[in-house]
């Protein structure tokens, strides 16, 4: 059964529009034009992250995508480190 659920109240989600509401579509169950419909239904930003997921879906098991997300990643918490440390420094 092929399900993507976008729920709402996940906290670690990464898309927090979607948040909201919880919206469930069971593709083997929808038709595309169910489907279009509930997705015509959400607002702009929520179109925005389902697309972003839908994205990140389509990349998920290419190695070079997972390596730059990684990479990135990285860089974000070594930012983030040398921020709190010459925030230290400066207090």
């Amino acid at each position: 059964m092929s399900v993507v659920a976008i729920a709402g109240n996940v906290s670690d989600s990464g898309f927090p529009s979607l948040q909201k509401g919880a919206i469930l579509f069971g593709f083997n169950r929808m038709t595309m034009a169910e489907l279009r419909e509930q997705i015509a239904g959400l607002a702009v930003e929520e179109r925005l992250d389902l697309a972003a997921l839908i994205a990140h879906l389509n990349r998920a098991d290419d190695p070079e995508y997972q390596s730059t997300l990684d990479q990135r990643a990285a860089d974000i918490c070594l930012h983030y480190l040398l921020l709190v440390v010459v925030s230290r420094l400066d207090a």
